[in-house]
């Protein structure tokens, strides 16, 4: 079903709806320099020099073996078809090419071309799901792309617990967030996010009309 709620068969009809989704979804407002800056200025400094330093610094091979047997070895194929489990049984054999090819992308920022490209799946988020919104993406990449992402998220994870506030308990290993609200605090977050979210989304995306009213229903009836 399309935003205007009509239903669409064909399959080209159902690619062009599922495109206008998400390309209204994910278009920027285009917010000025002096916002951003504005914004930004507002944001405390919480990366010391220490932590730049590490954050900077040259990647290793080290790195990249630590990150590929952190990776799930039966993770659904990418474009590439080859399963983690297969790079780590033979990574005494392609280990070298693969570690070289991820940390020139790392160290010399050289272009990831074909590498980044990747299938979209959409997950139904509901037993019989009819709006696209009703779906959630997920992205299904090469494996030395996930091994770039892998090794940048294993030196970010060094300093999330210093710059991340404790209260934000939801956004670090080992924290929970529903231990910082009562059962009526958290049902004040969510009626507070439920009623901010439409208006939000507006003033960041073009969001679909249909998704809006959705949300606002949501709340209406919450």
């Amino acid at each position: 079903m399309d935003g205007l709620g009509q239903w669409r068969e064909k399959i080209e009809d159902i690619e062009n709806v599922i495109s206008s989704f998400y390309k209204e979804l994910f278009t920027s407002t285009s917010p000025s320099e002096s916002c951003i800056k504005e914004v930004v200025s507002s944001v405390g400094t919480k990366i010391t020099e220490e932590m730049n330093r590490n954050l900077v610094a040259a990647f290793k091979g080290d790195e990249v073996l630590v990150a590929v047997n952190q990776m799930d070895p039966l993770k659904a194929l990418g474009p590439d078809g080859l399963l983690v489990l297969f790079f780590q049984k033979f990574w005494d054999v392609v280990g070298d090419g693969v570690t070289k090819a991820v940390l020139v992308v790392l160290n010399d920022n050289a272009p990831l071309n074909t590498l980044r490209e990747a299938i979209v799946v959409l997950i139904p988020k509901v037993k019989l799901p009819v709006r696209v919104s009703e779906f959630r993406p997920i992205s299904l990449c090469n494996v030395v792309y996930t091994l770039v992402a892998k090794v940048l998220a294993n030196r970010l994870k060094g300093i999330l617990d210093k710059v991340i506030s404790p209260n934000q308990s939801a956004f670090g290993p080992g924290r929970d967030g529903n231990k910082n609200c009562s059962m009526g605090g958290r049902e004040n977050l969510v009626k507070a996010v439920a009623q901010a979210v439409p208006t939000y989304t507006m003033s960041c995306f073009r969001s679909p009309a249909s998704v809006v009213i959705d949300l606002h229903k949501l709340f209406a009836d919450f």
